[in-house]
C-alpha cells in the first residue's frame, strides 16, 4: 500500500504540474493575443492616418495648381521693375486724355524681396476742371491695380480750377 500511495501522489504531482504549466501556457497565450491586439489596433490607427495624410497631400497638390494658375494672374496685374519706366508717360497721357495738366515725379525706391513686393514712391499734382480732375482720377483707379495713394490734397485754385496733390506708391515685383 506504501508503494501505491507513492505512485499515486507522483501522479497527482505530475497531474497538478501538467495542469499548472498549461494554465500558465494558456495564460501566456492569452497575453500574446492582447499584446497582438495592441499592435493590430495602432497600425490601423496608423494606416487610417496614413491614408487621411495621403488624401490630404492630394487636395494641398490640386490646391497648388490651381492655386498657381491665380499666381500667374496675379503677377501679371503688378507690373515689374522694368515697366514702371513708363508710368510717368502713362499718368501724362491719361492726364492729357482728362485734359488736365500733370507734374509727375518719383521719389524712394524699395527693392522687392521674396516675400513682399518692391514699391517706389511717387508725387503728382494735376491741375484742371473739376469734372477733368475727376476723370482723371477714375482713369487712374481704373488701370493701375498696383497703386497705393497714401495722400490726396484737393484744393481750389484761384483760376476756379482744381489742384489735386496725390503722393504714394507704385508697387512692382521682380
Amino acid at each position: 500500500m506504501g508503494n501505491y500511495k507513492k505512485t499515486l501522489i507522483k501522479e497527482v504531482i505530475i497531474i497538478l504540474s501538467t495542469i499548472g504549466v498549461s494554465i500558465l501556457f494558456i495564460i501566456l497565450i492569452k497575453l500574446n493575443i492582447i499584446h497582438q491586439q495592441e499592435i493590430l489596433t495602432k497600425l490601423r490607427s496608423q494606416r487610417v492616418l496614413l491614408s487621411q495624410s495621403a488624401e490630404n497631400l492630394g487636395l494641398l497638390k490640386k490646391d497648388w495648381e490651381i492655386a498657381s494658375q491665380y499666381s500667374n494672374k496675379i503677377s501679371s496685374l503688378v507690373p515689374t521693375k522694368d515697366n514702371l519706366v513708363l508710368l510717368q508717360k502713362d499718368f501724362q497721357q491719361l492726364a492729357l486724355d482728362s485734359g488736365v495738366t500733370l507734374n509727375f515725379s518719383f521719389g524712394t525706391e524699395k527693392n522687392s524681396t521674396q516675400d513682399d513686393l518692391g514699391y517706389i514712391s511717387f508725387s503728382a499734382t494735376a491741375d484742371g476742371p473739376n469734372d477733368n480732375v475727376i476723370d482723371f482720377l477714375k482713369r487712374i483707379e481704373e488701370k493701375f491695380y498696383s497703386l497705393k495713394v497714401d495722400v490726396i490734397d484737393i484744393s481750389t485754385q484761384s483760376n476756379g480750377l482744381i489742384r489735386v496733390l496725390m503722393k504714394g506708391q507704385v508697387f512692382f515685383s521682380n
